[in-house]
């Protein structure tokens, strides 16, 4: 479905090659400018285990704790009229690349969807706090998309994953029109710790659309990991905090985050004096 080059030393040409299919498939194609080999990284299964489709390109980020690299994709399909009624349970997926096949989910750490409300009359979730000493002995993380309230909805993710500063977020659909041409449905863009799974320590989106996050952006005192749309929504863009989102009903929302607070930056300096 989907291919994305990765430059491991840095030195702007590329290394490595991962790619995903449509049986669920993460694949790892190394030695690129030499003899290339190839290693089955993944194959993606929902807890009945049945195959979840890959309609993305991965995204790959190094973890600046401790160098390692990861790969983040969600699983899901919207091709065809099929897949308005399938309500098969689709995963949000972050892995480390250890260069070793992972079995299954059962090497990964599972994160849930803990709580959904509404905070004025928008749509929100928060999902499972999670400490980086959780991921020790883990090969990654997985988010089955499952309502706590709604329960099981068909939710998907088919677009790539996408970082905002030290943020991955990823748009996620729950179809129900009829008709795969017909704008219709509904979703979240979600926002969470790469390298744990867990939700931030702070909210991320102004909710109640005040231009500041604090208290009241937080549902029941926890903060927010991901805010519901009308209309099934596609990943966002961003000009510095501010986020746009256009819905499939051909509406476009603006949202502003905090996403400016978490960009990495120089936490400290030396000067250095020449006498």
């Amino acid at each position: 479905s989907g291919v994305l080059v990765w430059d491991e030393d840095n030195d702007a040409i590329g290394d490595l090659v991962y790619a995903t299919d449509a049986l669920g498939n993460v694949w790892k194609f190394d030695d690129i400018d030499n003899t290339p080999t190839v290693m089955r990284l993944f194959s993606a299964r929902s807890p009945s285990n049945d195959v979840q489709p890959i309609s993305a390109a991965p995204l790959v980020g190094r973890n600046p704790g401790d160098g390692k690299v990861w790969v983040f994709f969600g699983t899901g399909r919207y091709l065809g009229n099929a897949d308005l009624s399938d309500d098969s349970v689709q995963t949000w997926y972050g892995l480390k690349d250890e260069d070793a096949t992972i079995s299954g989910r059962g090497e990964l750490l599972e994160v849930d969807i803990d709580a959904e409300g509404t905070i004025g009359s928008r749509p929100v979730r928060v999902i499972e706090d999670i400490s980086p000493g959780d991921l020790v002995g883990e090969a990654g993380w997985y988010i089955d998309l499952i309502s706590p309230v709604n329960g099981q909805q068909g939710e998907r993710i088919i677009e790539p994953n996408q970082f905002q500063g030290l943020t991955l977020l990823a748009a996620s659909r729950i179809p129900s029109s009829t008709n795969i041409c017909a704008p219709g449905g509904t979703g979240y863009v979600m926002a969470i710790n790469p390298f744990t799974g867990g939700r931030l320590a702070t909210s991320f989106f102004d909710i109640d659309g005040n231009s500041s996050i604090g208290a009241s952006d937080m549902l029941n005192g926890v903060p927010v990991s991901g805010i519901g749309f009308s209309s099934a929504p596609n990943n966002p863009t961003f000009l510095g905090p501010v986020m746009q989102v256009s819905l499939d009903d051909r509406s476009r929302e603006t949202v502003v985050t905090s996403s400016g607070a978490l960009q990495p930056r120089r936490v400290s300096w030396r000067e250095l004096v020449n006498e």
